[in-house]
Formats: structure tokens, C-alpha cells, sequence
């Protein structure tokens, strides 16, 4: 099987089920490509001991931890929650601090990655398989990400955040797709204000 050269993996969110997922989640990814570069941020509402150390011999980019009140003084009246702790703005919130680090290891690389998995932490991705014919039983072919696309589980019915009416929306638990699309899906919420510098972020 062929292999892709160089991907990132950002995983986001609460840290979950992350420590019975390692091996599994580390093999899926170490056999479709050459190079896996892991990003990881969380919120410091989880349990964040021994994440570092779970990526022995693995690629592990960056590590951050996010206030769970960050800017809830300015935003939200003082409320303990913080403007971006919940499920519309905290994915996106967090994979754009995470954009600097995938440029600057892009940089290092001297190339985009092939391919980048926005998922969390207590995704366990699995290879379908041919069911028939001469090759089933055989892992089915990578499918490198195309242009403009977007790549995810399925759609689902969510309460728009900003009208309170139902949206289709796409399920955020495994994507992927190429860099640019990458930096561009995740501008999707208040774009000028989430640009970081790298080691100047929150």
C-alpha cells in the first residue's frame, strides 16, 4: 500500500478516553503515512497528566492547554465558562492556535502536509475493508484529500448558536483535508481576532 509522505494529526478537545486510545490511534496513522506530526491541545478542565509521555516515539509537534474562562470577562459577563469552552467555538478556536506550530513544522518539512486530521481525542479511526472479490479482506485505498474539500463522518441536525434555529451541520469528531483547507475552515468564526503568533497566543 501505497503511503502518504507527511501528515498532521491535531487532536482537540477534552482529553476523554485518549489513554485507552493510544495504540490504536497511533497505528491507524503510522500505516498510511511515512511521517505523522501529532498536535494536541486541550482544555485544563481534563485530566492532562501523562499526555506528553503517551507519545513515546511518536511525533508529538505541540502540546497546549487551554484556560476553560478564557476571555469570559470581556464576552460573557463574568460567567466561569469562557466565550469558546462549547462545541461550536471551541474546535475551530483551538485549531487555529495550533496553525502557527503546522506552518512553522510545514516550513521544517519545506512542503504542505499531504494531509491534515482534525479529530479528538477519543476518536478511534478505523480502515474500512473490501468485503468481496479477490482482494477483500485488504485495507481500502488512502484517499488523498482534494482541492476545496472537505472530508467528514456524516451530517447532523445542531441548534445554530447565533439564531437558535436547527442547522445541518457536518459531525466535527474525524475530518481531514489539505492545509490551505485546513486554515481556511477554521477561520470560520471571528477570523481577524484567532490569527496568533507563534508562543503569543492564549
Amino acid at each position: 500500500m501505497k503511503k502518504m509522505k507527511n501528515i498532521a494529526v491535531v487532536l482537540r478537545g477534552h482529553v476523554r478516553t485518549w489513554h485507552f486510545n493510544t495504540s490504536k490511534v497511533f497505528k491507524f496513522y503510522n500505516e498510511i503515512a511515512e511521517n505523522v506530526d501529532y498536535y494536541f491541545i486541550t482544555w485544563d478542565t481534563s485530566n492532562t497528566e501523562g499526555i506528553e509521555e503517551s507519545f513515546v516515539d511518536q511525533n508529538l509537534i505541540h502540546f497546549h492547554i487551554l484556560s476553560y474562562s478564557l476571555h469570559n470577562a470581556l464576552i460573557t459577563e463574568g460567567a466561569k465558562e469562557g466565550n469558546y469552552y462549547n462545541g461550536h467555538l471551541g474546535p475551530p478556536f483551538m485549531n487555529m492556535i495550533m496553525l502557527p506550530h503546522i506552518r512553522r513544522q510545514e516550513k521544517r518539512l519545506g512542503a504542505q502536509y499531504d494531509c491534515i486530521f482534525d479529530t479528538r481525542p477519543d476518536v478511534l479511526p478505523v480502515r474500512k475493508q473490501i468485503i468481496w472479490g479477490e482482494s477483500a479482506g485488504d485495507d481500502l485505498s488512502i484517499t488523498y484529500p482534494n482541492p476545496k474539500t472537505i472530508y467528514f463522518t456524516r451530517l447532523e441536525m445542531q441548534t445554530n448558536a447565533l439564531t437558535n434555529k436547527l442547522d445541518v451541520a457536518m459531525q466535527d469528531w474525524f475530518m481531514y483535508m489539505g492545509s490551505d483547507e485546513f486554515e481556511i475552515f477554521n477561520m470560520r468564526y471571528h477570523a481577524d481576532n484567532w490569527v496568533y503568533q507563534l508562543d503569543d497566543g492564549p
